[in-house]
């Protein structure tokens, strides 16, 4: 029995980290195609990824802004706070975008690489904001109608004082304190 349970712990312990390294294949396949692209292929992974950033950023404020004529406060607060984090990761973006340009003109793969991969996981990001976004938006956040189901419990509804003879003596009354009694 213990050497039953030895063996699965020590399996389970063997598959985690291919469990956990499965998790986000895209941005890994992303990184690790840097490696191998050409620098035209790095530029236009670049600008094709930063036209999606601004596309993404453009869509979600089109969210808030029909949040806001709906007076939908929690979707409001929800979607903005998905926005200034999908703006912040669009500008870093464009400047890693710049630096990445002016690497590959210097001849700096490894400092090209680096903000190619800086670029891959802000895209990566802003894309997982933006589906936090729409589920903002879409109802998840949204009050609804809330119904409560009561069930009778097995605590009893009679006088469970009865049978109880609450007449005790406590000795004499105190003297009254007020001359208007």
């Amino acid at each position: 029995m213990i050497r039953r349970l030895f063996v699965a712990l020590t399996l389970c312990a063997a598959l985690l980290p291919l469990v956990a390294g499965a998790q986000d294949t895209t941005v890994s396949g992303q990184i690790e195609q840097s490696s191998q692209s050409s620098p035209e292929e790095m530029i236009r992974f670049t600008d094709m990824a930063l036209e999606e950033m601004r596309l993404a950023v453009k869509e979600v404020s089109k969210m808030v802004e029909s949040a806001e004529r709906e007076k939908a406060m929690v979707a409001i607060q929800c979607i903005s706070r998905k926005l200034t984090t999908m703006r912040a990761l669009l500008e870093v973006s464009e400047s890693s975008g710049v630096a990445l340009k002016q690497a590959l003109a210097d001849g700096e793969n490894d400092r090209a690489q680096h903000d190619f991969r800086k670029i891959a996981i802000a895209l990566s990001k802003v894309r997982q904001f933006r589906a936090e976004a729409d589920a903002c938006g879409g109802g998840g956040a949204q009050p609804g109608t809330t119904s409560i189901e009561v069930v009778e419990s097995a605590i009893s509804t009679e006088d469970e004082t009865d049978g109880y003879d609450f007449d005790f003596e406590f000795g004499p009354q105190p003297p009254p304190t007020s001359q208007f009694q």
